[in-house]
């Protein structure tokens, strides 16, 4: 399985850039961890703080570990294959302070300025994400989790969105004092995840946008219980526009990722594999001619007893960039759907069909049998009402009621006029 996923994961669409692709690299875990160089005050420090799985971003930071532990290593993967992720809630020498274990696409970045032991003004999360077209509906993971220090939430965070957001004034390091408080560089911030997700601040300045700044999908899914192996995580997008979105994050965190600091338990940790982004590829509602088609759990959906007209169907599937494929047998008068996920270019297995048997249209206008209708059927209709034969009456219900009446003759007579 997880050869599988990385092979779909490095496969990039052509003439977009290496990130724009329906999966993410590394979504395994599994290529070499390398060096973690923290961002601070503005830039990434020259020292590394333990390693990074490549692609994604661990939230170490720039000081020793004696005062702030690692809060990433590598683990044993989903299955007992390969490799995953652990994150660690870890504990500050400094202030007695504990701190969040989490990865993201994005960059990851800390605050805090100190007196002595004393701390203030702690902050942190991740800016930023990686280049994105697509319209994902959901995302499912391996996780496997202890909170054995204490009872608190983890954390699936992800979102969508195009333009940028700036904040002003973001302190960005840990400033160290002895005597005094120390003070923390201040910077401009693009894309803080709280700016674009519409989020109170801790800290920071005015935030500011481009024109066309839009969030246009989010997800948000916690977990609180502990688990015996390994389990899926499974979370959906809500929507909130139809745009095109530019960038995609992703955070998974060991803590609750927006609340509070004083919630995070020392020692508690996540293990996450398989990070994969989801694209539904099924029917979710559908009407003809303003009634609702009946779809039966087994996937089949119910006959419609009318003749079929293209503008009388609509059809909602339930991915967002899925696409729905029409197409009409006129001997059968049966209507195939088929619903294709948004990366059915990389993943052709990901689609569903559907079945409607619509009502046969009037095609026993032509009881003379000459291959066309004309108004010699009119009168071998009439000759038919008048006491031919119970075969020819068969041919001769033209408008389906089951009996030959004046009404097959007026039908008729509407099937040579063109109705």
């Amino acid at each position: 399985m997880k050869k599988n996923i990385l092979t779909l994961s490095l496969v990039v669409m052509a003439g977009v850039p290496g990130w724009a692709q329906y999966q993410l690299p590394n979504n395994d875990f599994e290529a070499t961890w390398v060096k973690c160089y923290p961002w601070e005050a503005g830039d990434f420090v020259n020292t590394a703080k333990g390693t990074t799985p490549p692609n994604w971003c661990v939230s170490n930071v720039s000081q020793s570990e004696n005062i702030m532990p690692l809060v990433a290593e590598p683990c044993t993967g989903y299955n007992n294959t390969g490799k995953g992720a652990k994150l660690i809630n870890v504990k500050a020498s400094i202030g007695d302070n504990n701190a969040p274990g989490y990865i993201t696409l994005g960059t990851t970045w800390a605050t805090a300025e100190t007196k002595m032991t004393a701390v203030q003004n702690a902050d942190g999360g991740c800016f930023g994400g990686v280049p994105f077209i697509y319209h994902p509906d959901g995302i499912q993971l391996r996780y496997q989790r202890s909170i054995s220090n204490g009872s608190e939430k983890c954390s699936l965070v992800a979102y969508l969105w195009k333009g940028e957001w700036t904040q002003a004034n973001v302190p960005s390091n840990t400033a160290v004092g002895v005597f005094s408080w120390g003070t923390a560089t201040k910077v401009s911030m693009t894309n803080r995840d709280r700016n674009i997700l519409g989020l109170e601040t801790l800290t920071g300045g005015d935030v500011s946008h481009t024109e066309n700044a839009e969030l246009i999908a989010k997800l948000e899914s916690y977990k609180s219980l502990a688990t015996n192996g390994w389990e899926t995580w499974k979370a959906d997008f809500y929507y909130s526009s139809n745009s095109v979105p530019e960038k995609l994050n992703i955070i998974i965190s060991a803590t609750d990722y927006f609340s509070d600091r004083s919630g995070i338990k020392s020692g508690n940790y996540i293990m996450i594999d398989d990070v994969m982004l989801l694209y539904y590829s099924e029917l979710a509602s559908g009407s003809y001619n303003g009634n609702a088609l009946v779809l039966n759990d087994d996937g089949t959906i119910e006959n419609v007893d009318e003749v079929y007209a293209e503008q009388k169907i609509s059809l909602k599937s339930n991915g967002h960039g899925a696409t729905i494929e029409k197409s009409y047998d006129e001997e059968t008068a049966q209507l195939t759907i088929t619903v294709k996920g948004e990366d059915i270019s990389v993943n052709p297995s990901n689609f569903h069909t559907y079945t409607i048997q619509f009502k046969k249209p009037l095609t026993k206008g032509d009881v003379n049998g000459d291959g066309q209708v004309t108004i010699a059927d009119v009168t071998a209709l009439v000759n038919i009402i008048l006491g031919k034969s119970e075969d020819e009456l068969g041919m001769a219900n033209v408008n389906g009621d089951e009996s030959v009446t004046i009404a097959d003759v007026t039908a008729l007579v509407n099937i040579i006029l063109g109705k």
